[in-house]
């Protein structure tokens, strides 16, 4: 039980009371034992004095004056007690008689200064009753004193407390017996008080701890009718309600977490001060490192926008939209205030849409477009041109047959690039079936090479072959790898410059063939690299177009490779050359669809 309890604190308030209560009443006690024996010090030295002081006669010495309060007065004037003295002065030859001890032992001058520092026997000495009630000390013995002026002589009395000072004592001790009883009793009883009393307080709080952590089930029993039934009866309505809020805002707590985290868009939420309340997975992979969105200011800054963070806290309808770039992926922002059912705005909602692929999809279709015109355009116009000429009228044979010739050639280069459309369209609706059968690997890199050897040898470009004797036969579609096997070589003749060098490399690895084309020809940006096998992405787009390229062979090789279940990958070093890799299974994979 902690010292700040509630049941501490009553019983520790028990204790106090229970102390003061003792410390008072010895005080008292203390005071009124004191001041009965001062007042019957006084009546006693008052009455004695009034009927053998006042009547002596004027002549009397000193010694005889002494002599008498010693034989006789000392009993009228009850000072017989050894906690009692008298002393007699003679005012005009400042003798001085005493029965005190002090003056007996401790000598008249040491005596005489203790007497001159009492305000009574001053007040005597001018004539005066010394009677005022005051505690004095000597030598560590308190005393109360009194003091009278009778026919020139000054009559002195002492009374010391320790004649009742053992009694005061012995009351301090029954007193303090007393105490240590009471705080036994008030400690009993200030517990069992504190714990009838914090008993339900103590069930309301272990409670109200384990509410906090999420725990509603228990009801808490009521067990009286008084502030504390009512309290425990208002606690359980309390838990109760909050359980059915609690779960119903958990409820659509999860759903719109699930939604956010299985969201594409990235979203974003910020409190009316800019910090941040929320971000989801999407958003955390935009920005990359969360110090870029940990407020509204670092957002801005990193985004790089022509805004404000003022301008959207301080505008409630703010609906602000703007494309950005980030890390070359093209997005949409949107900032948006979001307001409580009172229309009062809470925080600011910030939401990037990737419009990467659909931009690149634009793109791709422009210049899809663009290279599909480009290359009709040209044999079209080629044709048309010659068919005019030929219409015109030629007399020549032989450059009849020669116009004739270019319109062939012109409407060959026009069906294969149809053919290639054609072919990718049936990739993407599943309807290519490839002819499988067994394939020379070796015989068809011979026959590739009987293809392209005449293209290069117009750039003076030396082809190796560094083919293993004991190639396998795969399962495959002889046409199909035909076609991707000349598509590569014919890139590697076409981007490799006059006089260059390139290697075929081909062997059997455990289940695989590995067929490696290489080329120290002008190389693929590396920002160009995961973009290489999509449609109609070109490297150099002008280049490209000039050789006859549409940015659709690489996207056909790779179906191709795919759909025999093999890997072609590329690696390249710009100005220094290009890798491409082509893994082929030697057989199909059981259940395979051709």
């Amino acid at each position: 039980m902690s010292f700040h309890s509630i049941q501490w604190r009553l019983v520790i308030f028990i204790f106090i009371i229970a102390i003061c209560i003792i410390l008072t009443v010895g005080v008292i006690l203390d005071d009124k034992i004191d001041d009965f024996y001062y007042t019957q010090f006084v009546q006693d030295l008052e009455e004695g004095f009034s009927v053998h002081i006042v009547n002596l006669s004027d002549s009397i010495s000193l010694e005889e004056l002494y002599d008498r309060f010693t034989d006789t007065y000392i009993h009228a004037l009850r000072l017989y007690s050894e906690n009692k003295s008298f002393t007699i002065v003679d005012v005009q030859t400042n003798q001085i008689r005493s029965n005190d001890i002090h003056y007996l032992e401790g000598g008249e001058t040491e005596f005489i200064h203790d007497l001159f520092l009492s305000g009574n026997f001053l007040a005597a000495m001018a004539g005066k009753k010394g009677d005022e009630k005051a505690t004095r000390s000597i030598i560590g013995r308190e005393y109360y004193d009194y003091a009278v002026n009778s026919k020139g002589t000054v009559y002195y009395f002492r009374y010391y407390k320790d004649e009742w000072k053992l009694m005061i004592n012995e009351l301090t001790g029954i007193l303090l017996s007393t105490l240590v009883i009471s705080l036994a009793i008030s400690m009993v009883l200030g517990f069992l008080l504190a714990k009838y009393i914090t008993r339900p307080i103590n069930s309301i709080m272990r409670k109200a701890e384990s509410i906090a952590y999420g725990n509603f089930g228990r009801q808490l029993p009521v067990t009286s009718n008084d502030e504390i039934g009512r309290l425990t009866h208002v606690f359980n309505d309390m838990s109760a309600s909050l359980k059915e809020k609690l779960d119903d805002i958990a409820s659509e707590k999860n759903k719109v977490e699930t939604i956010l985290n299985f969201m594409s868009e990235g979203v974003i939420a910020y409190d009316m001060e800019g910090n941040i309340l929320h971000v989801n997975p999407a958003a955390k992979k935009i920005v990359c490192d969360e110090k870029n969105c940990s407020n509204i200011n670092s957002l801005i800054r990193f985004l790089n926008i022509d805004l404000k963070a003022e301008d959207i806290i301080q505008e409630n309808e703010i609906n602000y939209e703007e494309n950005i770039h980030i890390d070359e992926r093209t997005y949409r922002l949107y900032c948006v205030v979001f307001k409580n059912e009172y229309k009062v705005p809470e925080g600011i909602i910030v939401v990037l849409v990737d419009l990467t692929k659909q931009t690149m999809l634009d793109e791709m279709r422009k210049e899809f477009v663009a290279n599909v015109s480009h290359e009709l355009k040209t044999p079209l116009s080629s044709i048309k041109m010659y068919a005019e000429t030929l219409l015109s009228g030629v007399d020549d044979p032989g450059l009849t047959q020669r116009y004739l010739q270019v319109i062939d050639g012109e409407a060959d280069r026009m069906t294969r690039m149809v053919k290639d459309l054609l072919l990718l369209s049936r990739f993407d609706n599943k309807k290519l079936t490839l002819e499988i059968s067994k394939v020379n690997m070796l015989k068809l890199i011979d026959d590739c090479m009987e293809q392209l050897k005449s293209e290069a040898d117009k750039k003076n470009q030396t082809i190796e072959l560094n083919i293993s004797d004991d190639l396998p036969f795969i399962e495959g579609d002889v046409y199909r790898l035909e076609q991707v096997l000349v598509n590569i070589v014919n890139n590697a003749i076409k981007y490799t410059p006059q006089d260059g060098k390139i290697l075929i490399y081909s062997k059997a690895l455990e289940d695989n063939i590995l067929v490696k084309v290489t080329d120290n020809g002008i190389g693929i940006p590396k920002n160009d690299l995961p973009l290489i096998f999509e449609r109609f992405h070109r490297v150099d787009k002008a280049r490209s177009r000039d050789m006859g390229g549409t940015g659709l062979g690489l996207s056909i090789a790779k179906e191709i490779i795919d759909a025999h279940s093999g890997k072609i990958e590329i690696a390249s070093v710009l100005n220094k050359g290009t890798e491409v890799r082509i893994t082929l299974p030697i057989k199909r994979r059981d259940g395979e669809v051709e």
